[in-house]
């Protein structure tokens, strides 16, 4: 007879071994999986970020100082563009290390050369000063102008010895700005190299990653221990329906509590009257609901963390695919958590108590 109270009573205490076996199995297993993730977290994952962060910062520092950079040359280069004595070049410079491979300078134009008389260009085309100067045997008569010769002994302008000393400072400012420029520039790429990978050990071996990728993979373990769990309480919850319908009042002692919120049963009861535990039902709610605020609390930094290295570091269709991969772990692990906290009735667990 299925419905005997033998019969009803070795239902009840099988259920009540199986509840057992799976609440300590998946105990120990969230323990020791959630232990490893935060140890994984403490020391490899947020320590990565140190570095990523100091390079971040200097390619901060990179941008300003190529702005401040180019917009003093450019003012500078716009106002010797058509200087009749003086251009701004870029000429080679020491190449220290450390140092830039170029320098600005002012150079001298070429001075047009004087016309011989043979080569004089026809009358109002050339700009040149012309005198009248007697030759030898001709009369005044027949006297033809001729450009005045610069005479050697004449000092040249003072705009032609050398640009003007407000001029000057600029430029030892512009390359004083250069110089600064190559050494943020040189300590950025040292610094993009120091944090491009993380190492993890395992045992005696090392083995190194990309620091793009160690982010999302712990989203990815922290995200199967979750679903793990999540089925896990349902599979506690449907034997914890069917020994409360089965024992006839008779008490539960092995659930695990972290399966809270238990469903209402046909009739108004509820299943959480049949299990032994301390504490009131509110405060159980209470404290699974702080340990998931918490849970999620923590794979949001790790996934704010990756997304902030992939913002740094990353390029191209890979990060994009990086960045959405991290906001849907995160946004189907919110909602396991919503689920996991939403009230149950019979009617939602009836199916899995046939």
């Amino acid at each position: 007879m299925a419905d005997s109270p033998a019969r009803r009573k070795e239902d009840a205490g099988a259920c009540a071994e199986r509840i057992k076996e799976i609440g300590t199995a998946a105990t120990r297993v969230a323990l020791v999986w959630f232990a490893a993730l935060v140890f994984v977290w403490a020391t490899k994952i947020e320590p990565s970020f140190g570095p990523v962060l100091r390079y971040q910062n200097a390619v901060k520092r990179k941008k300003n100082a190529e702005k401040l950079y180019g917009k003093k040359l450019r003012a500078l280069k716009r106002k010797y563009e058509n200087n009749e004595y003086f251009e701004l070049k870029a000429v080679p410079a020491g190449g220290q290390p450390g140092e830039p491979s170029i320098r600005w300078a002012f150079v001298k134009r070429d001075r047009p050369r004087a016309f011989s008389k043979s080569e004089q260009p026809q009358a109002g085309t050339s700009k040149e000063p012309v005198t009248v100067q007697p030759s030898l045997g001709d009369s005044a008569d027949n006297d033809e102008p001729r450009p005045a010769a610069d005479s050697p002994d004449e000092d040249p302008p003072e705009e032609e010895k050398e640009p003007p000393y407000w001029d000057r400072d600029k430029l030892k400012e512009i390359n004083a700005h250069l110089r600064t420029l190559t050494r943020i520039s040189l300590d950025a790429e040292a610094r993009r190299a120091g944090a491009t990978t993380v190492e993890f050990e395992l045992l005696s071996y090392k083995f190194p990653s990309s620091v793009l990728y160690a982010p999302l993979v712990w989203n990815l373990f922290f995200l199967g221990l979750f679903v793990y769990l999540f089925f896990s309480r349902r599979r506690l919850i449907k034997l914890i329906v069917k020994y409360t319908e089965s024992a006839g009042g008779a008490r539960l002692y092995h659930a695990p509590w972290w399966v809270s919120p238990l469903p209402r049963l046909r009739g108004g009861t509820r299943a959480d009257e049949t299990v032994g535990w301390d504490g009131g039902k509110k405060t159980r709610v209470t404290v699974v609901a702080v340990l998931l605020i918490l849970a999620m609390a923590l794979q949001g930094r790790v996934a704010r963390i990756g997304l902030e290295v992939i913002e740094t570091l990353g390029s191209g269709r890979e990060a994009t695919l990086l960045k959405v991969t991290h906001y849907l772990i995160f946004i189907l692990s919110v909602l396991l958590a919503l689920l996991w906290l939403l009230p149950t009735d019979d009617k939602r667990e009836e199916g899995g108590t046939a």
